[in-house]
Parts: structure tokens; C-alpha cells; sequence
């Protein structure tokens, strides 16, 4: 299900309405029967019959918000997880620039350290709140084989370490969230020792931190921050072990041992009770404009056809065939397969590369039976050739890898080039075209 609109009602009501029971009738209510000229109430009576989600200060919190996201992402679902850049050191120095490359960047709205000074209704309030201090804005996360390192930047320059509860990081290091404090397993900035010098802390449950490391290396320029960790004191091995982690930035919470801390004081990124996740083994998924050729669709084959998603030149060599065409072709998936005759260039831009990742393309062949020979075929990315020339001569399906490249930041071209060494009127039927990222 995937509705386009999900409708929500109501945010914030807060009122109680109350309504009498009609003459001639009677209604249960709270495992009372309420007889006519009785009275009921509904909506905000309590936090069983509360049709309003909005967060409260004790009583049902933020659970009605999470049950809210909860069901829209049953139905609108989620995005893939980004996939981490390549494997980087970075040198905790205060200089930022060798953080360019990395990503993703995990990002926390603005503004949202403003200072409250508000009446109440009746003789409710004023609600006073004035802990907003560092307000997130981005965060980003590198490893190599024996550290991780994490960024964070803010709106305005960071205030001075000397200050409480200062830029906190939370680490759930299992993903596990039935241990540790809320499942967070570890925490960095709880104890500050200098402007370069900062603590890790471990809790096995609760609000109960002990000092794993006491000179954890940090930096602050400006709205800037970096730090680095040993992998192995939050359990993320070494080496190309997978590195795999929830965590969470905090400032200025005004109570230890208390999450809500993380709804109402200073700024947390990302807001409440959401974790930002860092997974190396998630990968990219590059999507490629109609890999299996199903569009248009045809009913036996078609020159130069329009709508395909790829480019071709020159005109009349390029062609998509439908399974059990006039050229003899099956499909080896799907029902559709490109045609490249004599000598063409079939491409496509595509996106989605990250940088400094290392990927490979692979695809279907097979040669076009009863003619002359197999045409010569070669492909590559950009302009450089990630699988030399070679001639089809298997009539049946074979897949095919390229070499593997790494890739650059921006778009790229794949291009699929037959070459037709040996003249004639020579074919390649190919299909099921994808571009896979390695670990």
C-alpha cells in the first residue's frame, strides 16, 4: 500500500467537549452504561480516548507521535539507508577540509534552539525555555581500519566546552536497544578535559557511564567539530570488519537519565527519540533507465525506438526485439532485449555513484545465430574501458562482469560499443543490465 496522502486528525486539541446523552437512548462509556440526560465526554477525556497526538510533559509523552510514525511508514514505507563513503582517515586538527568527500551527511533542521517565552492558557505558564544553545545542523561519520571519526556543525560558532551537559554523542554500538541507556552503549563529552581532549564512557544499563578512554582526541573551529574514536572501544573490530552503529548528538539537556531531555532542552540531532544509522554494509543502489530494455514494448522488434532511455549513434543499428522475433533472439529477462547490429554506441548518464566506492557493471549476452559470426563488443564508463573488445560467439545466454572501477563524484556514462572487427552484418542481443557496488 502506498497511499499518496496520508490524513491525520487531529495535532492539539486539548479540550474536553461534553455531550449529553439523547432522550430515548444510552451509550457505554468506560464500562459504564450512561442513560439519557447523562453526561460523556471524548476526545481528551484521558489518554486512552485521546483522538490528538501531539507530545505532552509526563502522563503519555510522545508515545501517540510514534504511533503516528509508526503507522505512516507502514504505509508510505521508508527510505533505503544512504551507504557510507569510502574508508578515510581523517586528521583530527581542526581543519575541516578533509571532511569534503565524505558522506553521507546526516542533517537536523534549523532553528530549532529558539528561545521560549510564552503565556499559557488561563492561569497556566508562562512556559520559559532558554536552553537552546548549539543548534545542529549537519553530522557525517569516516572510518579506516583502526578509528572512527565523526563531524558535526552548527548553526553558529560552539560555545565553549567549560559548559554542561556539552555536545554529547550517544552511541548505540549493537543496535541493540533493550541494553545499554535506552540502548545507548556509550557516550563521548559527558566529562571534558581541555579544548583537545575529550572522555568515551561505557554503560552495561542505565544512567551508569564509566570511563572506557580518558583521551579521546577532538578539535572545535568555529561552528565546526571533530573527534576520533578507536573502533575496537565501541566493539567495531578492525581492518574491513563491518562498522555498524546508531548514534545521536544532545546539548544542553537540563536532567541525566531522562530521553524526554531530548524533546524539550537545548537541541539534539537527530530530534527525540530518532537515531541517526551508520551501516558499511549498506550499499548504493544505482538505478539504471530501463536495464532489461521492456520499454517500449514492441511486437517484434523496432529500429531507433523512442522512450527507451538509452542513446544511440548511429541511426538504424540500435534496436529493442521482443522474444521470438524476426532476429531469432529469446529474452533472458523479461520479455524485450537490445539489439546492437554492425557497428553502434548504445548509452546512458546515470547517478546515484558515490564517491570513492568501488563498482562493477554486469549484463546478459549472446550472439544473433545463423549469420555471419559473433559482433565484437566492448564497455565502458566514461571513457575509460572496463571490459576490453571481445567477439560473441555463444549463441545462449552468458553473464558477463566488467572490471571493476572506482568511482568519482557527479554522473556517469555507461556505454555499450559494438565494434564489428569483422565487417558484415553482425548482431548482439543484450539484456539485463545492472551496476553493482562492492564491499
Amino acid at each position: 500500500i502506498d497511499p499518496e496522502l496520508v490524513f491525520i486528525t487531529q495535532w492539539n486539541e486539548w479540550t474536553q467537549e461534553r455531550y449529553i446523552v439523547p432522550a430515548g437512548q444510552q451509550f457505554w462509556f468506560l464500562g459504564n452504561l450512561v442513560g439519557p440526560g447523562g453526561t460523556f465526554f471524548v476526545d481528551s477525556f484521558n489518554q486512552e480516548y485521546s483522538r490528538d497526538i501531539e507530545p505532552m510533559k509526563g502522563g503519555h509523552t510522545d508515545n501517540y507521535y510514534y504511533q503516528m510514525i509508526d503507522g505512516i511508514r507502514r504505509y508510505k514505507g521508508v527510505r533505503q539507508l544512504p551507504a557510507p563513503s569510502a574508508p578515510k582517515t581523517i586528521t583530527i586538527d581542526g581543519s575541516f577540509a578533509d571532511w569534503t568527500s565524505v558522506g553521507p551527511e546526516y542533517v537536523d533542521a534549523r532553528h530549532d534552539t529558539m528561545h521560549r517565552n510564552s503565556p499559557g492558557w488561563g492561569s497556566a505558564g508562562p512556559y520559559v525555555n532558554t536552553t537552546g544553545r548549539n543548534d545542529f545542523l549537519g553530522a557525517k561519520v569516516a572510518r579506516d581500519d583502526t578509528y572512527v571519526y565523526f563531524y558535526i556543525r552548527t548553526d553558529a560558532n560552539i560555545s565553549s566546552y567549560t559548559g554542561s551537559n556539552w555536545m554529547l554523542l550517544f552511541i548505540n554500538a549493537d543496535r541493540n536497544y533493550s541494553n545499554g541507556w535506552h540502548g545507548y552503549n556509550y557516550l563521548v563529552n559527558l566529562n571534558v578535559n581541555s579544548s583537545t581532549s575529550t572522555t568515551l564512557k561505557h554503560t552495561s544499563g542505565g544512567w551508569n557511564w564509566t570511563t572506557v578512554n580518558s583521551n579521546i582526541a577532538y578539535r572545535v573551529s568555529g561552528n565546526q567539530m571533530e573527534l576520533r574514536i578507536p573502533r575496537s572501544d565501541i566493539g567495531q573490530g578492525s581492518g574491513s570488519n563491518r562498522v555498524a552503529f546508531d548514534f545521536k548528538w544532545a546539548d544542553n539537556i537540563q536532567a541525566h537519565n531522562d530521553i524526554l531531555q531530548f524533546s524539550i532542552s537545548g537541541d539534539s540531532a537527530p530530534d527525540r527519540r530518532f537515531n541517526y544509522r551508520y551501516d558499511t554494509a549498506v550499499t548504493n543502489t544505482i538505478v539504471i533507465t530501463n536495464p532489461s530494455f521492456e520499454s517500449p514494448s514492441v511486437s517484434n522488434f523496432q529500429y531507433d525506438p523512442s522512450g527507451s532511455g538509452w542513446n544511440f549513434s548511429p541511426a538504424g543499428r540500435f534496436a529493442i526485439a521482443k522474444s521470438g522475433s524476426s532476429f531469432g533472439n529469446t529474452a533472458y529477462q523479461g520479455s524485450q532485449v537490445m539489439v546492437m547490429q554492425r557497428e553502434v554506441a548504445v548509452w546512458q548518464a546515470i547517478s546515484g555513484f558515490q564517491p570513492g566506492k568501488t563498482y562493477r557493471v554486469t549484463w546478459a549476452e549472446a550472439n544473433r545465430s545463423g549469420e555471419l559470426g559473433g559482433n565484437t563488443l566492448r564497455v565502458l564508463i566514461d571513457s575509460n574501458v572496463v571490459k576490453d573488445p571481445r567477439t560473441i560467439t555463444n549463441t545462449s545466454w552468458t553473464v558477463q562482469n566488467s572490471n571493476t572501477f572506482t568511482a568519482t563524484a557527479g554522473t556517469h556514462t555507461l556505454r555499450f560499443d559494438a565494434t564489428n572487427a569483422q565487417g558484415g552484418d553482425r548482431s548482439v542481443f543484450i539484456d539485463a543490465v545492472s551496476i553493482t557496488e562492492l564491499p
